[in-house]
């Protein structure tokens, strides 16, 4: 016999919800929770959503760090070329 296993979300009526339990349902049973009768969230959905977000999470954190490191060059650039122009030696006669 395999099981399929879910998560119940419904927190405000469900102590299997609220303790983050897995629960384990037979295959050809409803896919609902025991205790408040909601529809489950099968365990693998759940895993791939979390891999497709800390995969998002990994892409913005890049693409934040990105931006900065390129301010952060363009305004040290900026600072040497005024710094530069504003002490230079004026060498024409």
């Amino acid at each position: 016999m395999t099981v399929r296993w879910g998560r119940c979300f419904n927190f405000r009526r469900c102590n299997d919800a609220k303790e983050m339990q897995t629960v384990p349902i037979p295959t050809g049973a409803p896919f609902v929770c025991p205790e408040c009768s909601e529809t489950l969230l099968d365990e693998y959905d759940i895993a791939l959503k979390m891999d497709r977000f800390a995969t998002r999470e990994k892409s913005s954190f890049t693409l934040m760090a990105t931006v900065s490191v390129a301010l952060l060059v363009a305004g040290v650039a900026g600072f040497a070329a005024w710094w530069g122009r504003a002490h230079s030696v004026s060498t024409a006669e």
